[in-house]
């Protein structure tokens, strides 16, 4: 199996306050204008994203697209991480299953 390669060109972050009121959705649009601001990237050219699922939206399997289309985004890539305990039992046995196989 062959892999293309992954580039990850820009990376930022925000200030961590408890209890803010802001959403997830408010949180990743500043890290996107904070990424464009600084590395001068477009919109069209961010090609993958990667979310962390946002505690408040554990039972949405869609989050990851939701992300995106907030975030004006039609990335080729989208990967949604969550804790494997989040998953339903079939989806945990299959990637259970997956990862003992000899890649």
């Amino acid at each position: 199996m062959t892999r293309a390669p992954i580039v990850i060109a820009g990376y930022a972050e925000t200030k961590v306050e408890f209890r803010s009121g802001r959403s997830a959705y408010d949180i990743a649009g500043e890290v996107l204008a904070n990424l464009i601001e600084r590395y001068g990237v477009a919109k069209s050219d961010i090609d993958g994203l990667s979310v962390t699922l946002a505690l408040s939206e554990a039972p949405n399997p869609f989050f990851a697209v939701y992300m995106a289309d907030a975030l004006g985004l039609t990335p080729a890539a989208l990967v949604d991480v969550r804790p494997l305990a989040a998953w339903p039992a079939p989806v945990r046995q299959y990637v259970m299953a997956c990862a003992a196989l000899p890649w």
